[in-house]
């Protein structure tokens, strides 16, 4: 799903995925390196310190201190001074995604490393070199910029709504203290950028799958034209036409479950495809077994003489696979068996043109391609379209029709809809938006206790007073006298009346 194989580069931004693929790239990058001076032990090396350094790694952010942390596992002497025995490796693997390695400053005390410069951070001696925290303006908010100036040592941290990750059928924008911030934006969308799926849509922030592109009974779907296609059954496989869409007209090769063999080596066995891989052992009913599969428990290979009963022979090795019709020469193909796929339909770009003034007419690499035309002037405030080969950027307008938000357009991120602030910093009233206007509802404070004197703090809120003395009059029947506190406040022949 997220390939290590990148050229991700710290800062990290765009959320915890995008920061775990930064540090799975520096340590690909570290294991390339590794593997040239070290072919036979550069994995056990590698995941010794990857390991370890979790164990070793404080706080929560992913910054050039975890370089550091892989230097420290790989030191043999307590001293970085002289570096360490893996040091241009692991240097050269996290530089390549901006996770430098620390100079080798020498360094006896913390105080040998105050170089005096603002944006450096604090110095620490560390193991004998000076390690400094580059971060002395990092926020801890992803969606800003960090920037430091030396000459003022000052700090900006600038909001950049292109940081904010998309979330499908949710508007976005960073805001400098909360960070990432979302609202339900229908208009989004939250399509797959997959024809073949239909068009998916948003309705109240949920993404809904569209109809099908291609409803006409025994229409097929090409996902790599982005059209429909009728297969003729005429024996010829035509463009638009593949081994999916026309498996009567264009051929196929590969595993192709239900052929009566077992093709253990492009991944059949008789979980994945039963109708040609054997899985119940014949006369014990009550055991299994399943052909292909040689790491299951009852798993065995295609050398098992049970495998090729009912004629599912087992094949290990693997059928190289095509689809004529897919526009790729591959596998068995060539231009006798899949003119459609090997041989060149175009020399130049001028036997492509399709009539579309909004669309590129290419040749490439013998066939016609025909892109449209990219009208995207970046700005995400105008409607970018393409009439007649013309582009046009059309302002769009931002309104979600509730008069309790501003609305405005970023032209790195779109409209934008902030809620109108009603909060007056008092905590005796609840605030809200009505109809744009904001609305203070006092507060009652009431703890049904008529010996409390009940009232609010703007600052902390409701108070409730104890009133002396009350609370110990005595209910109405008690005995009494003269000087007696009756709740009813009368007391008569002895008694509270």
């Amino acid at each position: 799903m997220r390939s290590a194989d990148n050229d991700f580069q710290y800062p990290c931004s765009g959320g915890i995925h995008y920061c775990g693929q930064l540090l799975s790239g520096c340590i690909w990058s570290t294991r390339n390196e590794l593997i040239v001076n070290y072919p036979s032990t550069y994995l056990n090396i590698l995941s010794n310190l990857t390991v370890n350094s979790i164990l070793v790694h404080t706080g929560d952010l992913i910054t050039p201190q975890i370089t550091v942390d892989f230097l420290i596992l790989d030191d043999d002497d307590a001293d970085l001074g002289n570096g360490t025995p893996h040091w241009n490796e692991i240097c050269a693997g996290f530089g390549a995604h901006n996770m430098d390695c620390p100079e080798q400053i020498p360094c006896s005390v913390p105080e040998d490393c105050d170089d005096g410069l603002f944006c450096n951070g604090v110095g620490d001696c560390y193991m004998g070199i000076c390690v400094y925290d580059d971060l002395p303006c990092d926020d801890g908010v992803p969606c800003t910029v960090d920037d430091c100036d030396e000459e003022t040592d000052t700090c900006t941290n600038t909001p950049n709504h292109a940081l904010c990750p998309p979330v499908p059928c949710f508007r976005g924008w960073c805001d400098a203290a909360m960070g990432c911030v979302y609202v339900m934006d229908d208009t989004v969308g939250c399509d797959d950028g997959v024809f073949c799926n239909g068009a998916e849509y948003c309705d109240f922030g949920v993404c809904y799958m569209g109809p099908d592109p291609c409803p006409v009974p025994g229409q097929g779907c090409d996902e790599i034209h982005d059209v429909c296609v009728m297969c003729d059954d005429d024996g010829t496989c035509e463009l638009g036409e593949d081994c999916h869409t026309c498996a009567s007209d264009c051929f196929s090769t590969g595993a192709l479950c239900g052929n009566g063999i077992c093709e253990a080596g492009n991944g059949e066995d008789c979980y994945t495809c039963p109708d040609d891989c054997n899985s119940k052992m014949k006369g014990q009913p009550d055991k299994w077994f399943c052909c292909g599969d040689g790491s299951a428990p009852f798993g065995v290979t295609c050398d098992d003489p049970r495998c090729t009963d009912d004629g599912s022979t087992c094949v290990m090795e693997p059928i190289p696979s095509s689809c004529c019709g897919d526009l790729f020469c591959e596998g068995p193909e060539d231009g006798a068996n899949c003119s459609i796929d090997c041989v060149p339909q175009c020399e130049s770009s001028a036997e492509c043109v399709d009539g579309d003034p909004c669309t590129d007419d290419l040749c490439e690499g013998g066939f016609c391609v025909n892109p449209q035309i990219d009208c995207s002037d970046g700005d995400e405030c105008t409607a970018d379209t393409c009439s007649d080969g013309v582009c046009s950027h059309e302002p769009i307008t931002c309104d979600d029709e509730n008069e309790c938000t501003t609305d405005s357009c970023d032209p790195a991120w779109g409209c934008v809809y902030l809620p109108i602030d009603c909060d007056d910093d008092n905590v005796c009233t609840a605030d809200t938006c009505v109809d744009g206007v904001c609305i203070y509802a006092e507060l009652v404070c009431n703890d049904g206790n008529e010996c409390t004197i009940d009232t609010c703090d703007p600052e902390t809120g409701c108070v409730f007073t104890p009133i002396p003395g009350c609370g110990t009059c005595l209910p109405k029947g008690e005995v009494c006298s003269v000087d007696s506190d009756c709740c009813s406040g009368k007391c008569r022949g002895g008694a509270c009346r």
